[in-house]
């Protein structure tokens, strides 16, 4: 799939549904299918950010989302204002999930684990379950990789829930580095890793 194309609503629905149920341990599956469907429709419709799925007779199977900033994804949401005041009704009736979605934003602005690191970043990477161990991951990895290494960054950096052991031992066997720990949601941190990649570029066996 070219990181040009856009997909189309049936496709950012099966990557909503997707992200609520493989990504469930996160907020984001809290705010609904319809917030997260135009999350990811944002994503693809951005020049700063890009959306690649895998499919399996028609049916999106992993997906994997990067960004250069996510100001611009917020901007492409706005610009949706009918389905995006739609889909925050129910938020704004659970002042808690309110400020989680502040704390996020929060953590946009920051550095996001120190200075000095790539502006570039994998947001989200999934693959349904009845898929896994088929080397989809590391597929969809590779290409945000080359679509990065093609926008002449030098790196991209990934947060990852401190408790997600699997997750860490992926990123590591893909080649990234810990580099920092970042507290995203008060008491719960992630850790901050680096894929670099004028230095550490991967090819896909």
């Amino acid at each position: 799939m070219d990181a040009a194309q856009v997909h189309d609503r049936a496709t950012y629905l099966q990557v909503a549904q997707l992200h609520a149920a493989a990504i469930h341990q996160g907020f984001l599956p809290m705010l609904g299918a319809e917030f997260l469907a135009l999350l990811y429709q944002s994503i693809d419709e951005c020049a700063e950010s890009v959306l690649f799925v895998e499919r399996e007779a028609g049916r999106v199977i992993g997906f994997v989302a990067g960004a250069k900033s996510m100001r611009s994804i917020y901007r492409q949401m706005i610009g949706h204002w009918y389905r995006l005041a739609r889909a925050l009704i129910p938020i704004v009736l659970k002042p808690r999930h309110i400020w989680r979605i502040v704390e996020i934003l929060l953590y946009n602005r920051a550095d996001g684990g120190g200075p000095n690191l790539p502006t570039y970043e994998l947001l989200s990477i999934a693959v349904d379950d009845g898929f896994r161990g088929r080397g989809v991951a590391r597929r969809l990895y590779m290409r945000l990789v080359d679509h990065f290494h093609a926008m002449d960054a030098s790196g991209f950096r990934i947060a990852v829930g401190s408790k997600l052991d699997a997750a860490h031992a992926f990123y590591r066997g893909m080649g990234a580095v810990e580099v920092g720990e970042v507290e995203m949601h008060q008491g719960k941190n992630s850790v901050i890793y680096v894929h670099w990649l004028q230095t550490n570029r991967l090819t896909a066996s």
